[in-house]
């Protein structure tokens, strides 16, 4: 049975106590003690919120929100090889099968 490895509201931002790097250190020691057991997950959702957010009507909310989606684009860079959204996935579906979706870059940590 396919599996899929969901992550939801990551809520990232550069003032964050959890950087990427210890979240990522996290996640693959999950999976590797998943992986024990199970099957190696086949596709990765990331789901939001993916950042902090920022009050509305703060004077640096363009900058902050950009510093905050610079940190959670660059966690999901680093975790999938490709990030597809509908459009993206309907196209694909036409011209690839359906396991080329989305290809978790942990795949190597897990084999």
């Amino acid at each position: 049975m396919p599996t899929l490895l969901h992550i939801s509201d990551l809520h990232r931002s550069p003032d964050e106590p959890i950087d990427n790097d210890t979240l990522l250190a996290a996640i693959t020691a999950d999976l590797d003690r998943f992986a024990m057991v199970h099957e190696a997950p086949e596709a990765l959702v990331v789901s939001g919120d993916l950042v902090q957010g920022v009050k509305l009507g703060s004077n640096d909310f363009d900058r902050e929100m950009g510093r905050q989606y610079e940190t959670a684009f660059d966690f999901v860079r680093r975790l999938c090889d490709e990030v597809l959204g509908r459009v993206d996935i309907q196209r694909r579906a036409i011209a690839a099968p359906a396991r080329w979706i989305m290809a978790p870059k942990l795949t190597s940590v897990l084999s």
